[in-house]
This record gives structure tokens, C-alpha cells and sequence, in this order.
């Protein structure tokens, strides 16, 4: 009897160790859509001895594979973004400084820049990997790479910090594209920012690339500030990138009427000829149908509509030019027949795909002309 007794108890302290596990399992990985331990347990038992791919391509799903590699990331500075391990932000890996409290890109840098293909820690928000171009790096970093790395593309500074726009025009007359990491090009190689395909259209003016990672609205006011110091009267034509998420009263030029109210004011005092204001949203705003998913953050994201309708009314009382990037992705969704075309305009959460800059670059050719 007491055998039986001691059997039933170890089991009762067994499972209720393992229901308290799953419990701070879940706490700590908060909304996130995750699988239990013991699903995990089961999954990692099952692929034992089993070589056949379970995906067309592998896809790195258990966060072990990255932790077991922390310590030689930060060794060869490796930066991981959209991910949790705050150690890997170091000098090495970093591509942002601060001067005289305006953000601004490292000088003369070269970072080659991955996604990897992985659906931890967000969706529709993978895993970005940096590191500098030319390092070699240790073969369990090389082997990581090659299993889940999309594919590699090149991020270069020039002296000022500046993302490198390509071709480099020497000429009088500027064009400056102004805003955060959708300005700037995240995630697209240094020939494919918007800048870059603007300006292998333009031989007569030089494209500026102003844009700056994170960026809020009065941080990207003191880059163009510190930009009409440098290059006085020659900005002929501006493309002000207005990111969905510089909606925030709680920052200095938090809304529509404060960075409008500032534009106006800007463009004014540099003569500038030409400006476009070109709307960024969220892809959770553009296809909530496929990207409010419950438990992720597309599911809480604002809907921001009172703001834009405002922003749209102080664009048109400025005379400025308004593009919206929403509009140009349900564009290409209608063009394919698919709802999911849009999707194919985003390469993330927000910034642009390469296909859709090549299709904001050709809606803002066509206003030009008209």
C-alpha cells in the first residue's frame, strides 16, 4: 500500500513540476504563438534518425541553434536584429553612433545583411544577421548561414554615414530621400534602395539618401537639418518617407500637424521645388486579412486611420505630392489575381521589398510627367 502510495505521489510531484514548467514556459514567451515543451520533446524525439527534409528548404525553428552559437556571434560581431539577445548589440556589430545627439550612420562601413528563415520571435519579422563584409567567418557561423541564410546583401556607408547611393553622380542638383529604415532600405542591397533606383534613372541630379534606422520624426528632421548645412541650396526635389509608426503623441513631432507644420517651414527656407510625401504603413494595415494573426502583434496594431486622413488633408494644404505604398501594394495584388501580391511588395512587416521600390520608384517617375 505505501508503494502504491509513494508511486502516486511521485507522479502527482512529476506532473505538477512539469505543469509549472509549461506555466513559466508560456509567461516568459508572452503572445507569442509557441509550441509546448512537450510538443517540442516529441518533435525533437521524432526527427532522431529521420534524414528526410520536412520543409523545401530548412528552416530554423528551435532558438538552441542560435544560444549554442552566442558566444562566437559576439566574438565575430554578429549582430542578430528582431531578436531578444541585447549581448550581440556591441561596437563591433553596430551601424549607428550619435553626433551632437542626431543619430547618423557609422562612417565608411561595409556589412553584408541576411534574413534567416525562421518564424521565431515575430511573425512576418524574421531574424535579421550582420556582419562585416569580407569576414571570414568560423565554420559553425558559415554552416549557419548557409543552411537558413535568404540571401546576402551588401549595406555601405560613405564618410558622413550616409547608406552609399549607386550610381554615384557627381552633380550640382540634389534629390534627398528622407525618413527611417524604409527610407534608408533595410533589408535590400546598397543598388536597391530607393535612392539607388531613382537615381539609375538620373544622370542629371544626385540622389542623397537621408534615411536612418529607427529613425523618429524629429531625428529625421535633424538629418535634413544637418544636410541643408552641408549642401547649401542644392536640394532641388525632396521624397520625405512618412513611416506608419512616426504616429506617437508621446514624441516630439509625434503627429501629422507637427511634422507637416515643420516641412512646410523647411521646404520654404531651402527653396526646394518638388516635395513628396510618400506613406509607409504596416502590412497589418494594407492585408489585415492575412496578417492580423490573434497572438501577434498584427493583431494589436492601430489602425491609424484618423491620423492618416489628417496627414493626407495637411499634405494637400502644403501642395505637397502624397504617394501611398498601401495603395501601390494592393495594386500588385490585383495585377496578379492573388490575395497575396501585396504581400510580395513588403519584405517585412513594413520595409519595402526590392520589387516594391522598383514600384514606388515608377509611381513617382509617372508624377513627375504628368
Amino acid at each position: 500500500m505505501n508503494r502504491l502510495v509513494n508511486v502516486a505521489l511521485a507522479i502527482g510531484i512529476t506532473l505538477l513540476t512539469y505543469l509549472l514548467g509549461e506555466g513559466l514556459f508560456a509567461v516568459f514567451q508572452g503572445d507569442q504563438l509557441h509550441r509546448s515543451l512537450i510538443q517540442r520533446l516529441i518533435a525533437r524525439v521524432a526527427s532522431v534518425g529521420d534524414p528526410a527534409p520536412r520543409f523545401f528548404r530548412p528552416v530554423l525553428t528551435d532558438p538552441a541553434e542560435i544560444e549554442v552559437l552566442l558566444d562566437a556571434l559576439r566574438r565575430e560581431g554578429v549582430g542578430l536584429g528582431n531578436s531578444p539577445y541585447d549581448e550581440l548589440q556591441t561596437e563591433q556589430a553596430s551601424i549607428s553612433r550619435e553626433v551632437d545627439g542626431c543619430p547618423q550612420g557609422r562612417p565608411d562601413i561595409a556589412k553584408t545583411v541576411t534574413f534567416l528563415r525562421t518564424p521565431l520571435f515575430e511573425t512576418f519579422n524574421p531574424i535579421v544577421m550582420f556582419y562585416d563584409a569580407g569576414r571570414t567567418l568560423s565554420a559553425p557561423l558559415s554552416r549557419l548561414v548557409d543552411r537558413y541564410a535568404v540571401r546576402l546583401t551588401s549595406y555601405s556607408t560613405d564618410a558622413f554615414g550616409l547608406r552609399r547611393t549607386v550610381p554615384l553622380v557627381d552633380a550640382a542638383d540634389m534629390v534627398w530621400v528622407a525618413g527611417d529604415s524604409v527610407a534608408v532600405g533595410a533589408m535590400v542591397d546598397d543598388v536597391e534602395t530607393l535612392a539607388s533606383v531613382l537615381q539609375s534613372h538620373d544622370s542629371e541630379r544626385r540622389y542623397l539618401n537621408l534615411g536612418h534606422g529607427g529613425a523618429e520624426a524629429a531625428e529625421i528632421r535633424c538629418n535634413l537639418e544637418r544636410a541643408a548645412d552641408r549642401y547649401p541650396g542644392r536640394v532641388r526635389e525632396l521624397i520625405y518617407v512618412y513611416c506608419e509608426n512616426d504616429f506617437d503623441e508621446s514624441e516630439s513631432m509625434g503627429t501629422p500637424e507637427s511634422v507637416i507644420g515643420w516641412l512646410q517651414q523647411f521646404v520654404a527656407e531651402q527653396g526646394i521645388g518638388r516635395t513628396t510625401v510618400v506613406y509607409a504603413p504596416y502590412i497589418f494595415n494594407v492585408v489585415p486579412e492575412s496578417t492580423r494573426i490573434p497572438g501577434t502583434r498584427g493583431e494589436r496594431f492601430e489602425d491609424h486611420a484618423d491620423e492618416k486622413a489628417r496627414l493626407i488633408r495637411l499634405v494637400a494644404d502644403a501642395d505637397f505630392d502624397w504617394l501611398d505604398f498601401g495603395e501601390i501594394a494592393l495594386d500588385e495584388a490585383d495585377a496578379q489575381g492573388s490575395p497575396f501580391g501585396a504581400l510580395s511588395m513588403y519584405i517585412d512587416v513594413v520595409h519595402h521589398s526590392p520589387q516594391g521600390i522598383e514600384r514606388l520608384a515608377q509611381a513617382l517617375r509617372a508624377r513627375r510627367e504628368r
